[in-house]
Protein backbone atom coordinates (compact mmCIF):
# COMPACT_ATOMS: atom_id res chain seq x y z
CA UNK A 1 0.00 0.00 0.00
CA UNK A 2 2.86 2.44 0.75
CA UNK A 3 4.10 1.96 -2.77
CA UNK A 4 1.87 2.80 -4.31
CA UNK A 5 1.53 6.11 -6.95
CA UNK A 6 0.09 9.49 -5.56
CA UNK A 7 -3.62 9.68 -6.76
CA UNK A 8 -3.75 10.92 -10.53
CA UNK A 9 -7.69 10.53 -10.73
CA UNK A 10 -10.09 13.84 -9.01
CA UNK A 11 -12.56 11.02 -7.15
CA UNK A 12 -12.22 9.66 -3.94
CA UNK A 13 -13.46 6.49 -3.30
CA UNK A 14 -14.69 5.88 0.52
CA UNK A 15 -14.51 2.03 1.68
CA UNK A 16 -15.47 0.42 4.67
CA UNK A 17 -17.06 -2.05 6.61
CA UNK A 18 -20.52 -1.12 8.29
CA UNK A 19 -21.49 -2.07 12.25
CA UNK A 20 -20.59 -5.67 13.21
CA UNK A 21 -18.49 -6.74 10.09
CA UNK A 22 -14.66 -7.26 10.92
CA UNK A 23 -13.58 -8.86 8.49
CA UNK A 24 -11.80 -6.01 6.54
CA UNK A 25 -9.27 -7.98 3.40
CA UNK A 26 -11.86 -7.59 1.31
CA UNK A 27 -12.05 -3.66 1.48
CA UNK A 28 -8.02 -3.36 1.71
CA UNK A 29 -7.52 -5.26 -1.30
CA UNK A 30 -10.08 -3.17 -2.65
CA UNK A 31 -8.03 0.06 -1.44
CA UNK A 32 -5.25 -1.95 -3.01
CA UNK A 33 -6.38 -2.20 -6.39
CA UNK A 34 -7.94 1.06 -6.50
CA UNK A 35 -5.07 3.00 -5.73
CA UNK A 36 -2.91 1.00 -7.93
CA UNK A 37 -5.31 2.67 -10.71
CA UNK A 38 -4.82 6.21 -9.81
CA UNK A 39 -7.85 6.57 -7.24
CA UNK A 40 -7.72 8.40 -3.73
CA UNK A 41 -9.82 6.40 -1.60
CA UNK A 42 -10.44 6.68 2.20
CA UNK A 43 -10.88 3.54 4.54
CA UNK A 44 -12.58 3.71 6.99
CA UNK A 45 -11.95 0.29 8.55
CA UNK A 46 -13.86 -2.20 10.55
CA UNK A 47 -17.31 -1.74 12.36
CA UNK A 48 -18.12 1.16 11.38
CA UNK A 49 -21.42 2.93 13.43
CA UNK A 50 -23.66 4.27 10.82
CA UNK A 51 -23.52 8.23 11.55
CA UNK A 52 -19.57 7.95 11.47
CA UNK A 53 -20.10 6.90 7.83
CA UNK A 54 -22.67 9.91 7.22
CA UNK A 55 -19.80 11.88 9.20
CA UNK A 56 -17.13 11.55 7.03
CA UNK A 57 -19.14 11.66 3.94
CA UNK A 58 -20.16 14.78 4.46
CA UNK A 59 -16.61 15.77 5.80
CA UNK A 60 -14.59 14.80 2.82
CA UNK A 61 -17.29 14.64 0.22
CA UNK A 62 -16.63 11.28 -1.89
CA UNK A 63 -17.65 10.56 -5.28
CA UNK A 64 -18.71 6.95 -4.10
CA UNK A 65 -19.14 5.35 -1.19
CA UNK A 66 -17.99 1.64 -1.10
CA UNK A 67 -19.66 -1.17 1.72
CA UNK A 68 -18.44 -4.51 2.35
CA UNK A 69 -20.90 -7.09 4.28
CA UNK A 70 -19.90 -11.05 4.90
CA UNK A 71 -22.93 -12.16 7.39
CA UNK A 72 -26.55 -11.68 7.56
CA UNK A 73 -25.68 -9.10 10.69
CA UNK A 74 -23.45 -6.91 9.13
CA UNK A 75 -25.71 -6.89 5.07
CA UNK A 76 -28.67 -5.52 7.76
CA UNK A 77 -26.27 -2.63 9.04
CA UNK A 78 -25.04 -2.04 5.68
CA UNK A 79 -28.56 -1.84 4.77
CA UNK A 80 -29.16 0.32 7.51
CA UNK A 81 -26.52 2.81 6.28
CA UNK A 82 -27.67 2.86 3.12
CA UNK A 83 -31.09 3.75 3.63
CA UNK A 84 -30.27 6.73 5.32
CA UNK A 85 -28.24 7.53 2.59
CA UNK A 86 -30.08 6.91 -0.66
CA UNK A 87 -31.49 10.49 -1.10
CA UNK A 88 -28.14 12.48 -0.31
CA UNK A 89 -27.43 12.20 -3.67
CA UNK A 90 -24.08 10.03 -2.52
CA UNK A 91 -23.18 7.02 -5.26
CA UNK A 92 -23.77 4.00 -3.15
CA UNK A 93 -21.96 0.84 -4.16
CA UNK A 94 -22.11 -2.85 -2.18
CA UNK A 95 -20.61 -6.45 -2.29
CA UNK A 96 -19.27 -9.42 -0.04
CA UNK A 97 -19.99 -13.46 0.54
CA UNK A 98 -23.81 -12.89 1.95
CA UNK A 99 -24.74 -11.31 -1.47
CA UNK A 100 -23.09 -13.84 -3.23
CA UNK A 101 -24.56 -16.64 -0.73
CA UNK A 102 -28.01 -15.39 -0.61
CA UNK A 103 -28.68 -12.94 -3.86
CA UNK A 104 -32.13 -12.25 -3.05
CA UNK A 105 -30.57 -9.60 0.00
CA UNK A 106 -29.67 -7.55 -2.70
CA UNK A 107 -33.31 -6.42 -3.52
CA UNK A 108 -33.28 -5.01 -0.09
CA UNK A 109 -30.10 -3.08 -0.36
CA UNK A 110 -30.57 0.84 -2.06
CA UNK A 111 -27.53 0.31 -3.70
CA UNK A 112 -25.41 -1.06 -6.87
CA UNK A 113 -24.06 -4.46 -6.64
CA UNK A 114 -20.69 -4.11 -7.36
CA UNK A 115 -20.73 -8.46 -8.37
CA UNK A 116 -19.23 -11.94 -7.22
CA UNK A 117 -15.27 -11.17 -7.58
CA UNK A 118 -13.20 -8.31 -6.97
CA UNK A 119 -11.96 -8.04 -10.27
CA UNK A 120 -15.47 -7.56 -11.27
CA UNK A 121 -16.14 -4.73 -8.39
CA UNK A 122 -12.91 -2.73 -9.58
CA UNK A 123 -13.77 -2.34 -13.09
CA UNK A 124 -17.40 -1.97 -11.76
CA UNK A 125 -16.46 0.99 -9.73
CA UNK A 126 -14.43 2.83 -12.58
CA UNK A 127 -17.81 2.41 -14.72
CA UNK A 128 -19.86 3.80 -12.11
CA UNK A 129 -17.29 6.51 -11.42
CA UNK A 130 -17.43 7.15 -15.47
CA UNK A 131 -21.64 7.19 -15.49
CA UNK A 132 -22.66 7.74 -12.19
CA UNK A 133 -26.69 7.93 -13.90
CA UNK A 134 -26.73 3.86 -13.95
CA UNK A 135 -26.76 3.40 -10.36
CA UNK A 136 -29.59 0.66 -9.21
CA UNK A 137 -33.30 2.08 -8.52
CA UNK A 138 -32.72 2.74 -4.91
CA UNK A 139 -34.98 0.39 -2.73
CA UNK A 140 -37.20 1.77 0.22
CA UNK A 141 -37.97 -1.22 2.67
CA UNK A 142 -41.62 -1.52 4.29
CA UNK A 143 -40.50 -1.25 8.00
CA UNK A 144 -43.36 -3.97 8.65
CA UNK A 145 -41.47 -6.21 11.31
CA UNK A 146 -40.51 -3.34 13.09
CA UNK A 147 -42.95 -4.13 15.77
CA UNK A 148 -41.97 -7.58 15.89
CA UNK A 149 -38.38 -6.64 16.19
CA UNK A 150 -38.87 -4.65 18.98
CA UNK A 151 -41.18 -6.90 21.05
CA UNK A 152 -38.81 -9.47 19.82
CA UNK A 153 -35.88 -7.87 21.62
CA UNK A 154 -37.99 -7.06 24.76
CA UNK A 155 -38.57 -10.92 25.20
CA UNK A 156 -35.04 -12.29 24.25
CA UNK A 157 -33.49 -12.63 27.35
CA UNK A 158 -36.15 -14.25 29.09
CA UNK A 159 -36.88 -16.72 25.89
CA UNK A 160 -33.10 -17.68 26.05
CA UNK A 161 -32.77 -18.30 29.59
CA UNK A 162 -36.02 -20.16 29.03
CA UNK A 163 -34.76 -22.46 26.39
CA UNK A 164 -31.25 -23.00 28.45
CA UNK A 165 -33.65 -24.08 31.19
CA UNK A 166 -35.51 -26.62 29.38
CA UNK A 167 -32.46 -28.94 28.40
CA UNK A 168 -31.12 -31.46 30.44
CA UNK A 169 -26.55 -31.23 30.27
CA UNK A 170 -26.58 -34.13 28.18
CA UNK A 171 -29.52 -33.17 25.71
CA UNK A 172 -27.11 -30.42 24.08
CA UNK A 173 -23.92 -29.18 24.75
CA UNK A 174 -23.99 -26.26 26.88
CA UNK A 175 -21.46 -24.50 24.63
CA UNK A 176 -23.83 -25.39 21.05
CA UNK A 177 -26.68 -23.36 23.19
CA UNK A 178 -24.85 -20.66 24.22
CA UNK A 179 -23.69 -20.19 20.40
CA UNK A 180 -27.02 -20.82 18.87
CA UNK A 181 -29.21 -18.05 20.94
CA UNK A 182 -26.72 -15.59 19.64
CA UNK A 183 -26.43 -16.67 16.52
CA UNK A 184 -30.27 -17.35 15.75
CA UNK A 185 -31.27 -14.46 17.47
CA UNK A 186 -28.53 -11.79 16.12
CA UNK A 187 -29.92 -13.33 12.52
CA UNK A 188 -33.79 -12.95 12.79
CA UNK A 189 -33.28 -9.52 13.74
CA UNK A 190 -31.13 -8.82 10.39
CA UNK A 191 -33.58 -10.88 8.92
CA UNK A 192 -36.72 -9.49 9.92
CA UNK A 193 -34.87 -5.65 9.03
CA UNK A 194 -34.26 -6.82 5.67
CA UNK A 195 -37.53 -7.88 4.98
CA UNK A 196 -37.67 -11.50 5.01
CA UNK A 197 -36.97 -14.49 7.46
CA UNK A 198 -36.22 -16.67 4.44
CA UNK A 199 -32.96 -14.88 4.02
CA UNK A 200 -31.86 -17.24 7.60
CA UNK A 201 -32.31 -20.20 5.68
CA UNK A 202 -28.82 -20.71 4.38
CA UNK A 203 -27.21 -19.69 8.31
CA UNK A 204 -29.54 -22.64 9.99
CA UNK A 205 -28.45 -24.96 7.21
CA UNK A 206 -24.57 -24.08 8.09
CA UNK A 207 -25.30 -24.48 11.32
CA UNK A 208 -26.35 -27.74 10.31
CA UNK A 209 -23.47 -28.72 8.15
CA UNK A 210 -20.78 -27.54 11.38
CA UNK A 211 -22.78 -30.10 13.39
CA UNK A 212 -22.11 -32.67 10.85
CA UNK A 213 -18.74 -31.98 10.65
CA UNK A 214 -18.21 -32.17 14.07
CA UNK A 215 -20.18 -35.68 14.08
CA UNK A 216 -22.63 -34.40 15.68
CA UNK A 217 -26.38 -35.34 14.43
CA UNK A 218 -28.48 -32.54 12.07
CA UNK A 219 -31.27 -33.79 14.52
CA UNK A 220 -29.38 -31.67 17.13
CA UNK A 221 -30.61 -28.10 15.25
CA UNK A 222 -34.10 -28.90 14.67
CA UNK A 223 -34.58 -30.61 18.25
CA UNK A 224 -33.34 -26.62 19.37
CA UNK A 225 -35.45 -24.80 16.54
CA UNK A 226 -38.42 -27.16 17.40
CA UNK A 227 -38.09 -25.82 21.28
CA UNK A 228 -36.93 -22.01 20.08
CA UNK A 229 -40.15 -22.14 18.40
CA UNK A 230 -42.19 -23.45 21.70
CA UNK A 231 -40.56 -20.66 23.50
CA UNK A 232 -41.23 -18.52 21.17
CA UNK A 233 -45.00 -19.45 21.31
CA UNK A 234 -45.34 -18.79 25.13
CA UNK A 235 -43.39 -14.96 24.83
CA UNK A 236 -44.74 -13.52 21.82
CA UNK A 237 -47.74 -15.20 20.96
CA UNK A 238 -49.79 -14.39 17.68
CA UNK A 239 -47.52 -11.30 17.38
CA UNK A 240 -44.11 -14.07 16.61
CA UNK A 241 -46.37 -16.15 13.88
CA UNK A 242 -43.45 -14.77 11.08
CA UNK A 243 -40.62 -16.32 13.14
CA UNK A 244 -42.73 -19.70 13.93
CA UNK A 245 -43.78 -20.31 10.67
CA UNK A 246 -40.74 -19.73 9.49
CA UNK A 247 -38.98 -22.28 11.84
CA UNK A 248 -42.09 -24.95 11.11
CA UNK A 249 -41.48 -24.27 7.32
CA UNK A 250 -37.49 -25.26 7.30
CA UNK A 251 -37.62 -28.04 9.92
CA UNK A 252 -40.54 -29.53 7.87
CA UNK A 253 -38.69 -29.41 4.86
CA UNK A 254 -35.10 -30.91 6.74
CA UNK A 255 -37.29 -33.74 8.03
CA UNK A 256 -38.56 -34.64 4.63
CA UNK A 257 -34.93 -34.15 3.10
CA UNK A 258 -33.52 -36.24 5.44
CA UNK A 259 -35.93 -38.90 5.35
Amino acid sequence: MSLTPLPTQSQTVLVGCPAGEWHTFPVQLLELFLRRRGYKVVNLGADIPADRVVTTIFSINPQLVVMSAQTLVSAASLGDVFSTLRTSGTLLAYGGQIFNRVPAIRNAIPGYFLGEVIEESINEIETLLRNPAIQSTAVVRSGKYLQLIQRFQEKRVILELDLVQSFTKDALPSGFLNIANTFLGNGLVAALNLGDLAYIYPDLEWIGNMLTARELPFTLLLLYLNTYREMLKTQLGQEGLPITNMIDTFISENNTARK
